[in-house]
């Protein structure tokens, strides 16, 4: 259930950003883009991270929140790599063009990629370690 719950909170997150402008979806920000989505996932799983120990009442270690914390803001920085890679090929922007030429299906697609990638990270790691105190 925190697999999922994680997954909309990124992605809520995400359409929200992109629905303020605050990173405008061109070619030529990109680096920056990656800048921001990285901070600000970061610090938003940090906050969803000491909320979920606070609420099982869990021991928590700030450093390995901190890292689980980086490791999703990494892994959106990975998803929004997937989407510049479909920009810039011919290939898979022809098959993508009717969810990258419409802005609002743009927006969602985008938060799709970066929210899924955290989220496939996510159940790969719930699997291998089940245990529910554990960032």
């Amino acid at each position: 259930m925190n697999v999922l719950l994680n997954f909309i909170i990124i992605f809520l997150f995400i359409i929200f950003v992109l629905a303020m402008k605050i990173p405008k979806l061109v070619k030529s920000n990109i680096i920056i883009n990656k800048i921001y989505l990285f901070i600000g996932v970061s610090l938003l799983q940090i906050v969803v991270l000491l909320s979920n120990k606070i609420n099982q009442k869990c021991k928590m270690s700030t450093k390995n929140i901190i890292k689980e914390a980086t490791k999703i803001g990494l892994l959106t920085v990975i998803g929004y790599s997937f989407y510049v890679d479909i920009l810039f090929s011919s290939q898979l922007r022809e098959k993508y063009a009717k969810y990258i030429d419409v802005p609002n299906k743009n927006m969602f697609f985008v938060a799709t990629l970066i929210s899924g990638t955290a989220m496939v990270y996510k159940i790969i790691d719930n699997i291998l370690l089940p245990n529910d105190c554990t960032p």
